[in-house]
């Protein structure tokens, strides 16, 4: 069996595609991996600052709902404490 020069090169083509393709392979998985990470990381900071938006937003609805009670019902009085012993006048 003889090989001829065009048919070592034709098996050398084919072994450097299949080699350059390997590679390529290789490096999108690492360069997928790496922004599967970021995106993750990403995604925790978010969170976190969406439970702060809401606590923050909570504690903005109940101020305004106790200004809007201050506002419709006036403010309220404080009860007076007797801090002496005499009898209150009636």
């Amino acid at each position: 069996m003889k090989f001829s020069i065009r048919d070592l090169f034709l098996v050398t083509l084919v072994v450097a595609v299949c080699v350059a393709w390997w590679l390529d392979h290789r490096q999108e998985e690492t360069e997928k991996a790496a922004i599967r990470q970021q995106l993750t990381d990403e995604s925790s900071k978010l969170t976190a600052k969406l439970k702060t938006a809401a606590e923050t937003a909570s504690l903005q609805e109940r101020r305004i709902e106790a200004m809007t009670r201050i506002i419709k019902y006036g403010p309220t009085e404080p009860r007076h404490v007797r801090t002496s012993s005499a009898p209150a006048n009636r």
